[in-house]
């Protein structure tokens, strides 16, 4: 929904009560959903009510909140949140972050398939392998993303922008 509203609209007017009341609501929903299951996680006794209430909830708050962040930052009633998030370096973060989700699974599928032993489920034994495939999976999704995605990158923006100069299409940046 909140890609049609921005495919949609140009801008939109938010009064100044509407953002306030906006980002209180979405910082709450946040809050809620992170720390709604601090007693939880201390071992106290909750209600079934309580439970069912966060389980059937708490997907749908975050989705909320974290579209209100988008919509906001996206037409200029982000703040500080939209200068920080623009900073460059969040743009090379981007593209190794992708690369790494796309690639970690070939690289866990090689490491599990390879086991000869069974690995005990302690936290140990999970931060290791954890730290272990980070290593591994972050500088592989670097040189991935520079010597693969980049040039595909640079490749697809002269083409483009060849065809819609030659088409007369506007483009948008």
């Amino acid at each position: 929904m909140v890609g049609c509203l921005l495919a949609k609209k140009q801008q939109i007017a938010l009064s100044p009560f509407q953002q306030v009341l906006g980002w209180i609501l979405s910082m709450a929903g946040l809050m809620l959903v992170l720390y709604g299951t601090y007693d939880w996680n201390r071992g106290q006794e909750t209600s079934r009510a309580a439970v069912v209430f966060y389980a059937a909830t708490h997907r749908t708050v975050w989705a909320v909140a974290i579209a209100w962040l988008t919509v906001t930052c996206v037409y200029g009633y982000g703040g500080l949140l939209n200068t920080f998030l623009s900073l460059k370096i969040f743009v090379v973060l981007d593209r190794v972050t992708y690369a790494a989700y796309l690639i970690h699974p070939l690289f866990q599928q090689v490491y599990h398939s390879r086991l000869r032993v069974h690995l005990s489920g302690d936290q140990y034994v999970g931060i290791y392998g954890y730290l272990g495939n980070l290593m591994v999976v972050y500088p592989s999704a670097f040189l991935f993303t520079l010597f693969f995605e980049s040039p595909f990158l640079s490749l697809e923006k002269l083409l483009l922008t060849r065809f819609t100069e030659r088409k007369g299409i506007q483009r948008f940046t």
